[in-house]
């Protein structure tokens, strides 16, 4: 399987978003694009897993789930750019699925747009001509928004959200790791109705020499929208390695 990998349980609803560009100042609701998908699987199999890839930047983010996604059941997932760019035919949706015993088959749809809609998973049988997919509707979320920066220090190989109700979680890393002073944005979606408060654990992995990496936790991060410093380790107070930044506008 791919590189980033993103546990689902059956019910849960997640949203990844993931920006692999440096930002010297933090982002906003307004400063991002957040395209939402509700992904469908009705190709008669079990699809192994999904991808979304930013045909501008090449960043990648690949969800699946335990067991795989089974022909019927649906998830959501989210990807986000800079709102200043243009999300036009942005992504490209690739999905894999199982066709027979260690056999598998790949699909793409390369003009897939920054948008807020349904996407149904095509059988074979039902599709026209190259296109795998067909669009439906969305559906309501609350959605946490956080600027990550990364002032440990040393590089941070990835991040991890978990979600402390369902167990789901997806796993954000780029190529070469997000440098000291570097940032990223990452999202994280739940169901309107349903708790945010405390509602993630935060977890990310620092180089700290050849081969030697050492893991912090934050484990009650709520769905909101926040800037977080992760920090180097004379800067860490107590059991807490991250601070959240203040905004004095």
């Amino acid at each position: 399987m791919k590189k980033l990998v993103a546990l689902f349980l059956a019910a849960a609803m997640l949203l990844s978003c993931a920006l692999a560009e440096t930002a010297e100042e933090p982002a906003d609701e307004a400063a991002v694009q957040n395209g939402v998908y509700n992904i469908t699987n009705a190709t008669g199999a079990t699809v192994a897993d999904v991808i979304l890839t930013d045909n501008v930047t090449g960043s990648s983010i690949a969800i699946s789930r335990e067991g795989g996604l089974k022909d019927g059941e649906s998830m959501d997932v989210s990807f986000c750019i800079p709102a200043g760019e243009d999300g036009h035919h942005r992504l490209t949706l690739q999905y894999t699925v199982e066709t027979g015993e260690n056999q598998y088959t790949v699909y793409s749809f390369t003009t897939l747009s920054i948008e807020e809609v349904g996407i149904t998973l095509l059988a074979a049988d039902a599709m026209t001509g190259a296109t795998p997919i067909a669009f439906t509707g969305a559906l309501e979320s609350q959605d946490g928004y956080y600027v990550l920066l990364n002032t440990t220090g040393a590089t941070v190989s990835d991040v991890i959200l978990t979600d402390n109700v369902t167990g789901s979680r997806i796993a954000i890393s780029r190529e070469g790791g997000l440098k000291d002073g570097e940032s990223m944005d990452i999202g994280f979606s739940i169901p309107a109705d349903e708790d945010g408060h405390h509602r993630l654990t935060l977890q990310y992995t620092v180089e700290t020499g050849e081969n030697q990496y050492t893991v912090y936790s934050f484990t009650t991060l709520s769905i909101e929208e926040a800037t977080i410093e992760l920090l180097s380790p004379d800067a860490i107070t107590g059991a807490t390695p991250i601070r959240f930044v203040v905004d004095e506008k």
